[in-house]
C-alpha cells in the first residue's frame, strides 16, 4: 500500500521503526549495574542527609542562641506577640514572627509550643500560619478576633473546624452578610469558650444576635454584647454563671425584658463582677408602674457598675439591686423626661443604703446627664441637699466641661458646689470646653490643689490664652500656679507674621505670664491647629520648656491655612 505523498512503503518504515527500537533496548545486566549504581547513590546522599543534620544539630547547640536559659527565652517570646503584622493590612504572605520561633532551634521550637504567651490569638485572615498554628497547638487556644470581611475567610473556617478549642471569640463590624453567615455556621457547643464579644456595625440597621449559636457554653465567664437585636427568652447566654456581662445599645426582641425578669436572670449570676448596660435596663408599663416585683438580689462581688438609661428605670433598679460600698459606679441619665430630676435623684439616694460611692466618677458636661441634670436652674437650689442624699464627700475623678454660654449661672454653680465640702484634692487634669469668663475659669481651677494638666478646645481657648485690655496677666499665674502641662486641640492661633510679634505673644497672656515669673510651662502640646508659622515657633520654644507639635499642625502652618482664633471663635 502506498500513499500519496510518501516515497517508501507503510511496512518498510514501520519496519525500519521496530528496528530502532530493538537496537536501543539495553541487555538485563546493563540494567541491574544501573539499579546497583543508583541504590548506591542513594545510600551516599542519604548518609549525606544525616550528616547534615547532625551538623546542623551540632550548629545550632553552639550557636549563642541556644545557650540562652529556657526562662530568659519566655520572657523574650512574651515580647514577640506586639511582632505579628496587623490582621487588618497585612497579607496572606506575610510570616507571622511567633510561628518563625519554632523553625529555630529544637530549644526554641519546644518552648515557643509550651509558651500560651505565643499563640493568644489566630490571624484568620492568614489562613495557611491558622493551619500551623493549630496543627502545633496540642489542647485549647485563646482566642479569635474577627470582622465581617474575615468570617468567610478560609482561616476563620478553620477555627469553625476547631472551634471546641477556642476560649476566647470577638466578632466585631457584624453587617448583614456577616450576620446571615454567621447564624448559618456558627456552632451551638463551644464547651471551652470563656470570653464572647459581639459587636455589629453602628447604624440604620441591627443584625440579629444567632440565636442557634452558643446554647452550650458551660466555661463562659465574659459577655459583651453591643449594637445588635437580642433574643433574651431563646437564649442560654444569660443563664450562665458570668463574671462580665456589658450590654451596649442591645435592642430586645419583643416581648421587652421586665424588672422581675432582670432579677431572676441576675439571680443566676452570683460572680458578677463588671455590669454595664446601656439603655437595657427594663422600663415601666402603659401605667408608669415598676415592673420590677418585691424581689431584690445583692450583688456581692460587684466591681465596676454603668448604667445608661431613663431616671425612671434606674431609680427601679437600685430599689432592687444592691452592691458593696466599694463599687466603682458611672451613672448617666437620659435628658429627655420630668423637668424635676430631683426627685428622682433623691429617690436613688433613699432606695440605696450604700449611696456614698454612688457617684464616685462624675462628669459634668452634655453628654453625661448623671449630675447635669442636678445643675439645671429649676433644681439648682436643692443642690445641698441632693450632696446630702447621696453622702457626697470626695470626688476621686471628675471631668470639667464648663457650660458653654451660661456665664451668669456658672459662677454660682461652681461656688455652691465648693461649699458643699466636696474634696478636689486627688484630680489631676482638667478638660476646658467652654467658659466666658477668664476669672471665674482661674478660680475654679484654682481651687484645685493636685491639678497640673489642663487641656483646652477651640471654644475655651480664646478666653484663656488673650490678654484684654486692662487685664492683668499675674492674675491668670496666680491662679494656675502648678500647672506644667498645656495641651491644645484645633485652635487657630493668631499667626505670628501677619500680626506682628508683639501683637501674636498678645494672645497667649497665660504662657506669657509663666515665662515672664520665670515659670515656664514644661510641656506644650498642639493637635491639629493652626496658626502655628515660624515665628510663632520661636514664641512658643521660649515661653515652654518642650513643644510637642504633630504633623497635621506642621502641615497646616506651612500652608498658611488657618485664621485667627478670634474668627474661629465667633464663627
Amino acid at each position: 500500500m502506498d500513499i500519496v505523498g510518501i516515497s517508501r512503503p507503510i511496512k518498510d518504515s514501520l519496519s525500519l521503526h521496530d528496528d530502532e527500537i530493538a537496537s536501543s533496548f539495553l541487555t538485563e545486566e546493563q540494567l541491574r549495574t544501573i539499579d546497583e549504581s543508583i541504590e548506591k547513590h542513594q545510600k551516599a546522599f542519604d548518609e549525606l542527609q544525616v550528616a547534615l543534620l547532625a551538623l546542623k544539630a551540632r550548629r545550632n547547640s553552639l550557636i549563642p542562641v541556644s545557650q540562652i536559659p529556657p526562662e530568659i527565652l519566655a520572657h523574650i517570646f512574651s515580647f514577640v506577640q506586639s511582632s505579628d503584622p496587623n490582621p487588618m493590612i497585612c497579607s496572606t504572605k506575610q510570616h507571622l514572627a511567633r510561628a518563625t520561633l519554632t523553625h529555630v532551634c529544637r530549644q526554641w521550637r519546644e518552648i515557643a509550643v509550651s509558651d500560651p504567651s505565643l499563640w493568644v490569638s489566630l490571624p484568620v485572615r492568614m489562613h495557611k500560619w491558622v493551619a500551623e498554628i493549630l496543627n502545633r497547638l496540642e489542647g485549647s487556644f485563646h482566642s479569635v478576633d474577627a470582622g465581617s470581611s474575615e468570617v468567610s475567610n478560609p482561616g476563620f473556617h478553620l477555627v469553625l473546624d476547631n472551634f471546641h478549642r477556642l476560649k476566647e471569640l470577638h466578632l466585631w463590624d457584624i453587617d448583614l452578610g456577616g450576620q446571615i453567615f454567621l447564624q448559618s455556621y456558627l456552632p451551638k457547643s463551644a464547651p471551652e469558650l470563656e470570653s464572647l464579644k459581639f459587636i455589629s456595625r453602628p447604624g440604620s440597621y441591627n443584625p440579629k444576635f444567632p440565636n442557634t449559636a452558643f446554647s452550650e457554653t458551660p466555661q463562659l465567664r465574659r459577655l459583651h454584647i453591643a449594637n445588635c437585636v437580642f433574643d433574651w427568652r431563646t437564649h442560654n447566654l444569660l443563664r450562665c454563671s458570668l463574671t462580665h456581662l456589658q450590654l451596649y445599645n442591645v435592642q430586645v426582641a419583643s416581648p421587652r425584658l421586665t424588672g422581675k425578669q432582670f432579677v431572676d436572670i441576675l439571680t443566676k449570676m452570683p460572680e458578677l463582677q463588671v455590669l454595664a448596660l446601656d439603655n437595657f435596663l427594663p422600663s415601666r408599663d402603659e401605667q408608669n408602674t415598676s415592673t420590677w416585683g418585691s424581689g431584690n438580689i445583692h450583688l456581692r462581688k460587684l466591681e465596676t457598675l454603668y448604667i445608661h438609661s431613663r431616671v425612671t428605670e434606674i431609680e427601679d433598679f437600685f430599689r432592687s439591686v444592691t452592691f458593696p460600698s466599694t463599687v466603682h459606679a458611672t451613672v448617666i441619665f437620659h435628658s429627655e423626661e420630668n423637668p424635676d430630676h430631683s426627685n428622682a435623684l433623691f429617690g436613688i439616694a433613699r432606695s440605696y443604703s450604700n449611696a456614698k460611692l454612688l457617684f464616685q466618677s462624675l462628669c459634668l458636661n452634655e453628654s453625661c446627664k448623671g449630675l447635669r441634670l442636678g445643675l439645671h436652674a429649676q433644681v439648682w437650689p436643692d443642690f445641698d441637699n441632693m450632696m446630702d442624699a447621696f453622702s457626697v464627700t470626695a470626688l476621686i475623678d471628675i471631668t470639667f466641661h464648663f457650660i458653654d454660654g451660661d456665664v451668669t449661672t456658672f459662677p454660682k454653680i461652681m461656688k455652691d458646689i465648693f461649699a458643699c465640702g466636696i474634696q478636689f484634692r486627688d484630680i489631676r487634669r482638667a478638660y476646658i470646653y467652654s467658659i466666658g469668663d477668664t476669672t471665674v475659669l482661674a478660680e475654679t481651677i484654682g481651687k484645685l490643689p493636685g491639678l497640673d494638666s489642663i487641656a483646652l478646645t477651640p471654644f475655651s481657648a480664646y478666653h484663656f490664652l488673650n490678654t484684654r485690655e486692662g487685664e492683668d496677666t499675674n492674675t491668670l499665674q496666680n491662679f494656675f500656679p502648678k500647672i506644667s502641662s498645656v495641651c491644645m486641640f484645633d485652635i487657630t492661633l493668631v499667626n505670628a507674621s501677619d500680626a506682628g510679634e508683639s501683637q501674636g505673644t498678645k494672645h497667649w497672656g497665660f504662657l506669657l505670664a509663666r515665662r515672664d515669673l520665670g515659670q515656664p510651662i514644661e510641656k506644650l502640646i498642639m493637635r491639629n491647629c493652626g496658626g502655628v508659622d515660624d515665628i510663632a515657633i520661636n514664641l512658643l520654644e521660649d515661653m515652654v520648656i518642650h513643644l510637642d507639635i504633630d504633623p497635621i499642625t506642621q502641615m497646616r502652618s506651612n500652608t498658611n491655612e488657618g485664621a485667627a482664633l478670634s474668627s474661629d471663635v465667633q464663627n
